[in-house]
């Protein structure tokens, strides 16, 4: 048990210690970008290719408050699933049409839980960013002896055949995934959503 709190209390020191260095170094930095962008844009009539590289600031801007928020989340070792799809839904809402079902009456180890809210944060950040869905439907339920996590959307999907695999997260889903020993199938179709659905058997 003594080994279990140890390192609970180190993963949580360990998120916290990077959510304080995005902060206080990476963010600063990419605003000392931006505004050196709008001075440089002032002196050229071309602005596309300025224009693509503010976008591509403001993704990464998007992306470490993303990651800042998980970590500080992980570091304050209230990570739990119902309340971080909650307001992870909630958040949504403005947005598009939000269908949230959790009905499990499993009792998951901390460790399997927090890896388990990562791949399915990741997954609803993919579809608030990239999707342009109207409808998302997330849910959590027991299934024949696993827990299922579902994220389905009605966005505008994408051809596996043409994103690498380190594209929207896919990656750091399946890597968490296998972490875990679940199974996680990704499937999308141009036009048409994408479907995450990660299985955990219960032991």
């Amino acid at each position: 048990m003594s080994q279990t709190i140890e390192k609970t209390e180190a993963v949580a020191a360990s998120g916290s210690a990077w959510a304080r260095s995005i902060h206080d170094r990476v963010l600063p930095s990419l605003r000392s970008a931006e505004i050196r962008l709008d001075q440089i844009r002032s002196k050229f009539r071309s602005t596309d290719d300025l224009k693509d590289i503010e976008k591509d600031i403001a993704e990464a801007r998007s992306t470490l408050r993303f990651l800042l928020g998980e970590l500080r989340s992980t570091g304050s070792g209230s990570l739990n699933m119902y309340g971080e799809l909650s307001k992870a839904c909630e958040q949504l809402r403005p947005q598009m049409q939000v269908v949230f079902d959790f009905q499990t009456d499993y009792s998951l180890d901390l460790e399997l839980e927090s890896e388990l809210v990562c791949i399915a944060t990741e997954a609803i950040e993919n579809v608030r960013r990239h999707a342009n869905a109207t409808l998302i439907q997330v849910g959590y339920n027991n299934v024949d002896g696993n827990a299922v996590l579902e994220i389905i959307d009605n966005g505008a999907g994408f051809d596996p055949a043409d994103v690498s695999e380190t594209s929207f997260g896919i990656l750091g889903m399946r890597e968490r995934a296998q972490q875990i020993e679940s199974q996680i199938v990704i499937s999308s179709t141009l036009g048409k959503g994408t479907v995450v659905q990660c299985t955990l058997t219960i032991h």
